[in-house]
């Protein structure tokens, strides 16, 4: 599966197990995707820690967003606004444990 359709998943099976319904994912929500999250994650990434594994960890973390970040959940939002998300949830760990690596 491509690193694309991996995203799409994630977020998917996320959005749905989070809020408890089907997420909305249109044209732009999928270019945002490809043009930001992929790019991003594959810069900031650990070595040996895979996309799908690090937006993973990203989601897992909505918790220690922002919370004008926890308001913006579509994709297209979240590309926006993930290096913002990103340093929130190194904020947090700094005071709670380690990212464990999935994220510089």
């Amino acid at each position: 599966m491509s690193d694309h359709n991996n995203i799409i998943d994630t977020y998917h099976n996320w959005y749905l197990d989070k809020f408890g319904f089907e997420p909305l994912i249109d044209g732009s929500d999928a270019r945002s995707v490809k043009i930001t999250i992929i790019p991003y994650l594959k810069k900031v990434s650990k070595d040996g820690i895979d996309i799908k594994n690090s937006f993973n960890f990203i989601l897992s973390k909505y918790d220690q967003w922002g919370e004008f970040n926890k308001k913006n959940t579509r994709l297209r939002q979240i590309a926006s606004g993930l290096h913002n998300i990103i340093q929130s949830i190194k904020d947090g760990n700094k005071k709670n444990k380690p990212t464990n690596g999935v994220v510089s």
